[in-house]
């Protein structure tokens, strides 16, 4: 019998990616927290909905939509070359897709600029843009690779620069993620992540209620914030997500 060997292989560039992303977020103070929020209306809204958005895009706003209110969920914490917070006028939502790039599947982050501004149509087009698009047409796919195929020492430099300067940290990464396996039928339990806040949650349950977890970077917010930020949140599903929604539907 033949004994078992193997082989080292060289880290693609997506897998390169992903390595940088988790060092670079290692000195993230995360903590996640949940609830429970109870969206059936939102649900047959969406039905209804031509075109039907899809469920980042609606998430997507509504958190931009809080963090309008609530300018603690546009800060980021800069550690260099002194403690302190960086806080944008408006947020940018990055959003995690799975694309594949030379016969391999890998994530890809790009940035979608003032969610709360657009209509849920729009974000949705973007987002569906961000999943079918030629990668050489992102623009962050392409500020990726460049970085990617870039020698460990200087890629790591790089990375570290944001670190210093809050606009290219925003414009690289978002003020928020969204990155979800719902559609998949799994939930992401525990995330590493680089921004303040990340939504990720459950698939939703038969009543319409939807496990929905934001893991949050404890040197920028607490506990008590992110609970009732959680409960605005549900607010603004059921109310101006809810409105934009029916009126999609009335104009079918």
């Amino acid at each position: 019998m033949e004994p078992i060997s193997g082989r080292s292989r060289r880290l693609s560039l997506l897998r390169r990616n992903v390595c940088d992303f988790l060092h670079f977020s290692r000195h993230m103070k995360l903590v996640p927290i949940q609830r429970v929020m109870s969206l059936s209306e939102v649900v047959a809204a969406r039905e209804a909905a031509q075109p039907k958005p899809g469920w980042v895009a609606i998430f997507a706003k509504a958190f931009a939509l809080l963090a309008e209110r609530r300018p603690e969920l546009r800060r980021t914490f800069l550690d260099r070359p002194w403690p302190r917070l960086y806080e944008t006028i408006a947020s940018i939502g990055g959003i995690v897709v799975e694309r594949e790039y030379e016969g391999e599947p890998g994530l890809l982050i790009t940035t979608i600029e003032r969610p709360e501004a657009m209509s849920l149509a729009a974000i949705d087009a973007a987002v569906k843009r961000i999943k079918t698009a030629p990668l050489e047409k992102l623009r962050g796919f392409r500020h990726s690779m460049r970085i990617a195929r870039l020698p460990w020492p200087l890629r790591r430099w790089a990375w570290s620069m944001l670190h210093w300067v809050g606009i290219w940290r925003v414009h690289f990464l978002g003020t928020y993620g969204v990155s979800v396996t719902a559609g998949q039928g799994s939930a992401v339990s525990t995330l590493i992540a680089p921004w303040t806040v990340t939504l990720h949650y459950g698939p939703f349950a038969p009543d319409g209620s939807i496990d929905m977890r934001l893991t949050f970077d404890h040197r920028v917010l607490d506990a008590t914030f992110m609970s009732r930020a959680l409960v605005e949140m549900e607010q603004i599903l059921k109310s101006e997500i809810l409105i934009e929604l029916r009126g999609m539907a009335a104009a079918r």
